[in-house]
């Protein structure tokens, strides 16, 4: 079981036996370990780079709505809305730039 897992029990089974400093320091091990879990994906995102990967037009649409649809299950979770329309296309290293929206939307 993860860090996660066991502060969400901790707090779904002693809720009633904990008090406001104690519910506290559970909400913020849950949510410290959300912050680390998300800074390690994103770690790992990084290393899966290739370093030498081309520089390409992309087009920043595209990207987003992928963007969009892999993170569509953290999006539907906190009813998050993200629009957007017309975006350019751009020279630049794609892999880059979707780990850059991914960490702007799930953050």
């Amino acid at each position: 079981m993860s860090l996660i897992s066991y502060s969400k029990l901790l707090e779904d089974e002693y809720q009633d036996k904990l008090d406001e400093e104690g519910k506290i320091f559970v909400q913020f091990i849950n949510k410290s370990a959300i912050r680390m879990q998300n800074l390690i994906f994103g770690l790992s995102q990084l290393a899966r780079i290739n370093k030498r990967e081309d520089i390409s037009l992309t087009d920043i649409s595209n990207l987003m709505q992928e963007v969009k649809d892999d993170l569509s299950s953290i999006i539907n979770k906190y009813n998050a809305i993200i629009t957007f329309e017309n975006l350019p296309s751009i020279i630049c290293y794609p892999t880059y730039i979707r780990l850059l929206f991914q960490n702007l939307i799930s953050n």
